[in-house]
């Protein structure tokens, strides 16, 4: 019987599998959908393996080029696993690993650190008033989090990247100085 060669590159994204979730699968459909991985085929990806497979397939990720993937475990809280899986990963199996520049874009960024500093409340509050106004209250059911509110709210043209004055004005609104300066830092950092 011929012996079953696992390659490195395919046990790193087992290791890193078996070490997300609790919702770091939903984060990465967040942060990748619809720019990376568009929306309709980030719907059917269920795990996180099947998120890494997808980024792998797409070529944001390979054996020998992690900078990508190492950018989204940092973007969803999980930077701890670089140095436990990738980098040792990278000393032993890829050597030549250059480091590219982001693929993630800034306002996506911003999304989700705005998504992990908002409470239950804030949302309930940030959906009445954005319902029937800026976004249908049939649409705004579909949506799951705060993130999601964010992606509608750039994609109808309310926010994006030069002009985050409607954020601001929502944040005011909901008394939230912290967030409002959350977004005041990220406009002067762009």
């Amino acid at each position: 019987m011929a012996e079953i060669r696992i390659s490195p590159f395919a046990t790193l994204l087992h290791d890193l599998d078996q070490n997300l979730g609790n919702g770091d699968d939903k984060r990465m459909r967040q942060l990748l959908g619809g720019n990376q991985i568009s929306k309709r085929d980030m719907e059917n990806l269920k795990t996180p393996m099947e998120i890494l497979r997808k980024l792998e397939e797409e070529g944001f990720i390979s054996e020998n080029n992690l900078t990508f993937l190492k950018e989204v475990l940092t973007n969803i809280d999980r930077k701890p696993l670089i140095p436990e899986y990738i980098e040792v990963y990278e000393r032993q199996f890829s050597p030549e690993v250059v480091p590219l520049p982001s693929k993630i874009g800034p306002l996506k960024r911003l999304f989700d650190e705005l998504n992990g500093r908002l409470d239950e409340e804030d949302e309930r509050t940030m959906r009445y008033l954005l319902t029937g106004q800026q976004i249908s209250k049939r649409y705004m059911m579909k949506l799951e989090d705060p993130a999601d509110i964010f992606n509608k709210l750039e994609e109808s043209g309310f926010i994006s990247v030069d002009n985050l004055e409607f954020l601001k004005n929502l944040f005011k609104t909901m008394n939230r100085p912290p967030l409002v300066k959350t977004v005041e830092n990220f406009e002067e950092s762009e």
